[in-house]
């Protein structure tokens, strides 16, 4: 930058002249109807003087070998007047860094809205696990108290209440187990270290009873006398039928034929195994009816009258009997029958005095 420098300038810049116009005007080269423009030694001049006052606020000696004179001058004059702000700390003013880290140390840095609002986040976060912490710990609070009022610890004995107190289950340090009724103030039942019971339980209140039972008191396959026509539960009639030994896998274990015996009208006879009361038997096997040989004695003869007899013998004037025998001689004809009726009870077949009842099996 540099200013007018021929023989057409002169020393001292001439006054400015009077302002035509307030509206910045533009240069145009004109056309028909508009001249053209031109700035005139007034304008140049006033273009001179600020950009050489420019310079010299810059503290720059304009030069005409240097074309950056004006921008050095704008640096020099932005560094001069600049004013120098330090970083920012505890006691001080100043620049502050800003930070969205929301777990720094830092003193110095500020805090973007993003850090405030995840802080924030944070905070209603905590709050409401802090609220639920609260609400918990009045639960446990109410638990521990429910807990404490219905479990009792003493030094010889625990003790478990019911939820309406009208009970409570004792565990002694003896081993004995007891329930206490205040509605009676005494003990209803109690159970010694050795498993010995005392008191009363209903049969219906005992879990598993008649299972347990069915398993131990009598085994699968051994037939019972039952007095209905109406069998009960898991058991069958002994009469004959072939059962599924898939469906009833223990009384096929007695019964490995897959058939039940017909005990209809027939006795159980205990199995001789050698006594020798009634030898030769197999288990299961079938006897048919039969008695002791029944003997009586009828002795007379042609000079002899009456005949005499004893036991199922007796003489009969009916001589219609065809098995009769006729006596020789005299003028009479008695006859002799067999009649076992007269020294036994009889019937249709041979039985002792019975009751009628249904045999039938434990099947399951």
């Amino acid at each position: 930058m540099f200013h007018l420098d021929n023989g057409s300038g002169i020393d001292v810049m001439p006054p400015q002249k009077q302002t035509i116009s307030r509206q910045p005007k533009w240069f145009t080269v004109g056309d028909t109807q508009t001249p053209p423009s031109y700035p005139g030694a007034d304008w140049f001049n006033i273009v001179q003087a600020e950009l050489l006052n420019v310079l010299k606020d810059g503290g720059i000696t304009p030069s005409k070998s240097e074309l950056n004179q004006l921008s050095a001058a704008i640096r020099s004059i932005i560094n001069k007047n600049q004013i120098k702000i330090n970083d920012a700390s505890l006691i001080t003013r100043g620049i502050v860094k800003l930070s969205s880290a929301t777990d720094s140390n830092s003193e110095t840095d500020a805090a973007t809205a993003l850090a405030v609002k995840i802080v924030n986040e944070k905070t209603d976060n905590a709050h409401y696990r802090i609220s639920q912490v609260h609400d918990f710990s009045i639960d446990v609070n109410n638990r521990v108290n429910a807990i404490s009022d219905t479990f009792l610890c003493e030094k010889t004995e625990s003790r478990v209440r019911s939820p309406g107190r009208q009970f409570h289950i004792s565990i002694r340090n003896d081993g004995a187990v007891a329930m206490y009724s205040y509605m009676k103030n005494d003990f209803s039942w109690s159970i010694n270290r050795d498993g010995w019971f005392d008191g009363f339980v209903d049969v219906a209140r005992i879990g598993r009873l008649e299972p347990f039972v069915k398993d131990r008191v009598l085994p699968v396959g051994i037939p019972q006398p039952w007095p209905s026509e109406h069998l009960p539960a898991g058991w069958l009639e002994c009469n004959g039928s072939p059962f599924d030994v898939n469906q009833f896998p223990k009384l096929a274990a007695a019964y490995p034929s897959g058939t039940l015996p017909d005990l209809r009208g027939v006795f159980i006879r205990g199995k001789d195994n050698g006594r020798g009361l009634d030898p030769n038997r197999g288990i299961l096997s079938f006897q048919d009816d039969a008695i002791r040989n029944i003997v009586g004695e009828a002795m007379f003869s042609e000079m002899s009258y009456p005949v005499v007899t004893s036991g199922a013998f007796h003489v009969s004037s009916n001589p219609s009997t065809p098995n009769s025998y006729r006596v020789k001689g005299g003028g009479s004809n008695p006859v002799v029958r067999f009649d076992a009726s007269r020294v036994t009870p009889v019937s249709h077949d041979n039985h002792p005095r019975n009751i009628a009842f249904i045999y039938i099996v434990k099947a399951e």
